[in-house]
């Protein structure tokens, strides 16, 4: 989920800028990822201080009890619907920042599940030892330049 400052958008005039400069990202929707924000409201997640903050600013509302309870002249249900706001408030397409995190939990989910599932089917070897992959020794890399040094004096002939 994207946020921003609801002061910025809704105060500052950004007119002057449309269309001066645009930054375009090609990425691709999630399955899921629209509904899964659609079904997002407090009712279903009252102790979310953070979500509670944003619903407040983006929304113009305060819950009661609240510390904006001043500022805003409604009170907020929790069942205001968040693809009402507009995309300068909560975009509901996914942005770059957005996807890149997602791809980057996938990759690491992604090679976790490779190495348990490679665990799994190499528990017990045929000698009846077990493999254990978290006991690997260290990786040694080497300076290029010293070995390509080290082979040269070795295959090197000396001419008297």
């Amino acid at each position: 989920m994207d946020f921003t400052s609801t002061s910025l958008q809704r105060n500052y005039p950004l007119h002057f800028i449309h269309g001066a400069i645009s930054f375009v990202v090609h990425l691709r929707d999630l399955v899921g990822f629209k509904d899964f924000v659609r079904k997002r409201n407090l009712g279903s997640n009252e102790e979310d201080g953070f979500l509670k903050d944003f619903w407040e600013g983006a929304f113009q509302c305060a819950f009661p009890n609240s510390s904006r309870e001043k500022n805003f002249d409604g009170l907020c249900t929790g069942e205001e619907k968040i693809e009402t706001l507009p995309s300068s408030i909560f975009d509901m397409n996914m942005n770059s920042h957005s996807y890149t995190i997602y791809n980057a939990v996938y990759a690491v989910v992604h090679a976790l599940r490779a190495l348990y599932s490679f665990k799994r089917k190499h528990k017990v070897l045929p000698d009846k030892s077990q493999l254990n992959l978290l006991q690997q020794g260290s990786w040694k890399v080497s300076d290029p330049n010293q070995t390509v040094m080290e082979k040269q004096m070795k295959d090197s002939i000396i001419l008297l």
